[in-house]
């Protein structure tokens, strides 16, 4: 219903919020609700870049909330060894899942998936042939 990114809106709804917080997610400073802030520790400033990454987990956190992920359940990642997905598989493991499938063509990347975070990844290696994935 209501798209606001960098400096574009998209419809009546983003144009209405875009009034308000015109700066957008690529200005040097952004305007925000107070709300939606939470301020960082001080030794942040040691390695900005560290915590600017949080913002992939906070994407995957809001999208397996608004999921209903609960403890216990298997969740399959899709795209597991892309930016995102990686952050997904994290994220959905500290929520408590009890297994992630993570299908991926690139092997390398399953295989550092499931040396960080162990036997609850579930690696699936995609070939590219339909029956043969399906198999896996």
């Amino acid at each position: 219903d209501i798209t606001l990114l960098g400096w574009s809106s998209r419809g009546e709804g983003g144009a209405r919020l875009a009034r308000h917080l015109h700066d957008g997610a690529f200005a040097a400073r952004m305007r925000v609700p107070t709300e939606n802030v939470h301020p960082l520790p001080a030794r942040a400033e040691d390695d900005p870049a560290r915590w600017a990454a949080l913002t992939v987990y906070v994407i995957a956190y809001g999208g397996l909330k608004a999921g209903g992920l609960e403890a216990g359940e298997t969740l399959l990642v899709s795209g597991a060894t892309g930016n995102l997905g990686s952050a997904a598989v994290a994220v959905a493991l500290a929520m408590g899942a009890g297994r992630v499938i993570a299908p991926g063509r690139n092997r390398a990347a399953l295989d550092l998936l499931t040396g960080r975070f162990g036997p609850r990844v579930r690696p699936v290696v995609l070939s590219g042939d339909e029956d043969t994935d399906r198999k896996a």
